[in-house]
């Protein structure tokens, strides 16, 4: 029953939508916590706390609220552009195998039924990291392919 807010990739834009929102918690991919009634930073201590909070304060504990969570397979791949290599417009590139660009505002993002896929070019690095989650491995496996094989020569899509 809770609205889930979107934003760039980053600590600063977290911290800046739950500002904007009021919003309870936030967090990041990594798994970094922000409780604005602790304060507008990550923490680990405070991603303890909630973690033990939820083991104590359910008769089932942990095991039983991540019973309730269908099982999903997370891949994280980069590809490595090449040395002066103009970057690739994936939103364009993938567009007619898996729909228009959900989300520009940080690289290219898509959601699915039981998962998303996330590209996005590195701001500091030649290179585009690629995150897919899915239902099964396979899945997740599929759509990184999709991603690694629009970045050969001569391939599109």
């Amino acid at each position: 029953g809770s609205r889930v807010e979107r934003t760039p990739v980053g600590e600063a834009h977290v911290v800046a939508r739950i500002r904007e929102t009021g919003a309870v918690l936030g967090g990041e991919g990594n798994g970094g916590v922000i409780d604005p009634r602790i304060h507008l930073g990550r923490d680990a201590a405070v991603a303890a706390a909630w973690l033990l909070e939820a083991q104590a304060s359910r008769p089932d504990g942990l095991r039983g609220l991540a019973s309730g969570i269908p099982t999903r397979y997370v891949l994280k791949e980069k590809v490595e552009l090449p040395e002066g290599g103009a970057q690739l417009d994936y939103g364009q590139i993938l567009n007619a195998s898996l729909g228009p660009v959900e989300d520009g505002r940080d690289g290219y993002r898509w959601s699915f039924q039981g998962g998303f896929l996330h590209v996005r070019p590195s701001a500091t690095e030649p290179i585009v990291r690629i995150i897919a989650e899915a239902a099964s491995e396979a899945e997740a496996r599929s759509l990184i392919d999709r991603v690694v094989g629009a970045s050969r020569p001569g391939s599109r899509g």
